[in-house]
């Protein structure tokens, strides 16, 4: 995952793609369901920001916040910085495939948990003068990613997120 600047370009699209025959809100209850819309909406959301910051490696990057906080941001920031410290940048977006795993319980959910197994193959770590991967560089592929997503004052954001190595999902 790495960083860049909203003024660098269009906005990346993420694709997201709900695991076939299924639905990340099936059997549940209406306030569940638009948990589950929301929460999936922020972490989408989050990833887009992360591969707008990515181009330029700027873990300062204004755009990290509209999605993300707390520990979330955290993280973030620091794959951005670790990227912009090997002198790397990364093009493209991912490939995401989340799903809703677990809905706070209430009447009035505020919070959900969500599992990616997120494909990051089109996402590579580039040198941003020749746009090419250094050598020996990873050539991506697919990672479990976990993440809490909460709302406060009506807005929607990733609050705890855990990036795991590549090959830790299939």
């Amino acid at each position: 995952m790495a960083a860049g600047c909203s003024a660098a370009g269009p906005k990346p699209v993420v694709k997201t793609l709900a695991p076939s025959g299924t639905s990340p809100t099936s059997g549940a209850s209406a306030p569940t369901d638009q948990v589950s819309i929301d929460a999936l909406s922020a972490y989408a959301g989050m990833l887009a920001d992360m591969a707008v910051a990515a181009r330029t490696a700027d873990w300062k990057d204004s755009v990290l916040t509209h999605h993300a906080t707390d520990q979330a941001l955290s993280e973030l920031v620091r794959i951005l910085y670790r990227e912009q410290a090997q002198g790397l940048v990364s093009r493209g977006a991912p490939v995401s495939h989340a799903r809703v795993v677990q809905v706070s319980s209430g009447t009035a959910p505020t919070a959900a948990m969500i599992e990616d197994c997120a494909d990051t193959t089109s996402w590579p770590e580039v040198d941003p003068k020749t746009g090419r991967p250094p050598a020996g560089a990873n050539p991506g592929g697919k990672r479990l990613i976990r993440a809490r997503v909460a709302e406060a004052d009506l807005v929607w954001r990733v609050t705890d997120l855990a990036v795991n190595p590549i090959g830790s999902c299939s």
